[in-house]
């Protein structure tokens, strides 16, 4: 039998010898799809010369398949997990930044701060007339291309990491459809976003079954009984259930270790943590604020594992396992006051403990495939369609909330790389950036922002001194404010803070000011660019604790209140305040002629 790249160099050689002749063109395509029905859809390479396929000849199909234009979670890798299953529901074009091979017309490239999306589509293959822009991941350190806001299109955001709140208010003005990532979620974002239609999907669209890259194997030799496989961390939006687990993992192994093979372990490879999967009976999960599931949840069960999950309760709302996954049938929740007696039901009836592995494998690996997913995606979004809104954003509110997106996004290798070039399309509306640089001033040490500096400051020995992340350079940025704001003082504090210097007078009169504001003027919003280090002036946890509580879940639950959320901003800094006046180092003096208001 012709292994499957010999079966494609046939295809592609039979492509090159239609020289644009249209019925044997037609004649390819259902070669394709008989093809997919004969099992080939399985392999990546099949779907992606299809896919190539496809797009060369969108102008020529007779068989319709939605179209879709791809974010840049792809840009650097296409396809990848989240892909691959898209292809076989729909035609893609995948954005990247870097540029595609001759052969690869299924890749739009973009050059990031200086191509708009809405002229770039002019390149895409004719009769590639895209039905939706789809980005599953609009959260974190994401890269919105400038235009957007302008295709003639839908346009689809997934959120995949709903505790950062301010990251995804301000990304989510940008499209027409948002997607949660769970029940509880839908209703929080259409509260924020009355003017946006709320998609209801499995895992937001973000993610689901991972069959492709964990597939069953029913013969598998299931040597741990029951395998934990994360840390203890009590950072951020886990809250303490990690660490609540271990606690409870520990007291079972300390009464029963002699009895069952229970396995903790952490910081494996993924070669590593898939055939720990595999080889366990049951494994425990832990899910964060932005649950109530996460990739390890499909991942336990596809890997043929019966699934505990600690029950956990934040005060976000009702985020429950059991509207997805059916306890006791599926899946097997847990808190403190049963673990004992729910592990044990397991382990001492293996059979039930197999039962429930392969009910949650099955659900898995077909109501929330990616394919059932996506098929889901593509048909509500053709069914509302008609209901959008149409489009308010201006050309400077577009550059205030991609570059305020950025900032509260969670660091990363792209960040410094994305705001540079948020930053360097902003001069075009000529938007002030003295205050973007004071606040993200932390990172303009990386070299990209070199040229940006230098046409903004227009002062070489300052540039060098911002860069050098000195104080006078600190100093010299804030000077070069003419009006400083609230948040202004507040950045050039705490950057000073950072620095090791505590301006506890200063920051004293901050808080005083934020709190003695009157209660009806809006001082702040999500696109205001508060800046918050991470040093031991500061009470790490306290204020890790701070920030979920305000810029998570209570800014979650102010909805569309621009006064409460301005009152819930101004609450985190004055604890953020209040945190690092409690710190009992050095005061030195200010620096002369530092400006407070």
């Amino acid at each position: 039998m012709q292994s499957t790249q010999t079966l494609l160099n046939k295809l592609q050689q039979m492509e090159s010898a239609a020289n644009g002749d249209i019925a044997y063109i037609h004649d390819l395509e259902n070669l394709y799809e008989q093809l997919a029905g004969q099992g080939l859809e399985l392999s990546q390479d099949f779907l992606r010369a299809r896919n190539i396929f496809r797009v060369k000849n969108a102008h020529l199909m007779q068989q319709p398949r939605p179209k879709i234009l791809l974010g840049l979670i792809n840009s650097e890798h296409f396809p990848n997990f989240h892909t691959v299953p898209l292809m076989r529901v729909a035609d893609v074009v995948s954005i990247t930044t870097t540029v595609p091979k001759s052969n690869e017309v299924d890749r739009l490239h973009l050059t990031i701060g200086n191509t708009s999306l809405s002229d770039a589509i002019d390149r895409l293959p004719s009769g590639f007339g895209p039905d939706l822009y789809w980005d599953p991941q609009i959260c974190g350190a994401s890269v919105l291309p400038i235009g957007l806001e302008k295709l003639p299109f839908p346009t689809v955001g997934g959120l995949c990491h709903q505790h950062l709140t301010l990251s995804i208010e301000n990304f989510s003005h940008f499209y027409d459809f948002l997607c949660p990532l769970s029940a509880r979620y839908v209703e929080l974002v259409g509260n924020a976003f009355p003017d946006k239609i709320i998609l209801d999907l499995p895992f937001g669209g973000n993610w689901g079954s991972f069959k492709d890259i964990i597939p069953p194997l029913d013969d598998t030799e299931r040597d741990i009984d029951l395998l934990l496989s994360f840390s203890n961390s009590s950072e951020g939006a886990y809250g303490a259930f990690r660490k609540k687990t271990h606690t409870l993992f520990e007291a079972f192994k300390k009464k029963y270790g002699s009895r069952y093979n229970l396995v903790a372990i952490s910081g494996l490879t993924r070669t590593e943590y898939i055939q720990h999967l595999r080889r366990s009976k049951i494994a425990l999960n832990s899910v964060g604020q932005h649950g109530p599931y996460n990739y390890r949840t499909c991942e336990i069960m596809n890997a043929g594992a019966a699934m505990m999950q600690y029950d956990a309760v934040f005060p976000i709302g009702d985020l429950k396992l059991d509207q997805y996954f059916r306890d006791g049938t599926e899946a097997v929740l847990f808190d403190e006051g049963n673990f004992e007696h729910k592990l044990l039901d397991l382990l001492e009836n293996p059979e039930k403990a197999k039962a429930i592995a392969q009910a949650g494998q099955h659900r898995m690996n077909t109501e929330y495939s990616y394919e059932s997913i996506y098929r889901m995606l593509i048909q509500q979004v053709q069914d509302k369609a008609a209901s959008t809104k149409p489009r308010t954003l201006t050309r400077e509110q577009a550059v205030n909330h991609r570059i305020a997106g950025l900032f509260h996004a969670p660091q990363s290798h792209k960040k410094p790389y994305a705001l540079y070039h948020a930053m360097l399309h902003s001069l075009q509306t000529q938007t002030s950036m003295e205050h973007a640089l004071l606040a993200q001033f932390d990172l303009l040490r990386a070299d990209i922002f070199t040229p940006l500096l230098m046409k903004i400051v227009r002062d070489d020995a300052l540039t060098t001194m911002i860069q050098q992340q000195t104080l006078s350079g600190l100093d010299g940025l804030y000077q070069r404010i003419a009006e400083p704001t609230i948040v202004d003082r507040w950045n050039v504090v705490m950057h000073r803070l950072r620095l090791g210097v505590c301006d506890n007078d200063m920051l004293a009169q901050i808080r005083d000011d934020l709190k003695g504001s009157d209660q009806a003027e809006h001082l702040l919003n999500a696109t205001s660019l508060i800046y918050i280090p991470k040093v031991p002036q500061l009470d790490t946890e306290a204020a890790a604790k701070a920030e979920l509580n305000h810029l998570s879940t209570q800014y979650l639950l102010a909805g569309n209140d621009a006064s409460q959320k301005d009152k819930i901003l101004k609450a985190y800094m004055c604890e953020i305040a209040d945190l690092a006046l409690a710190y009992t180092g050095q005061r030195p003096k200010p620096i002369e002629g530092l400006r407070l208001a």
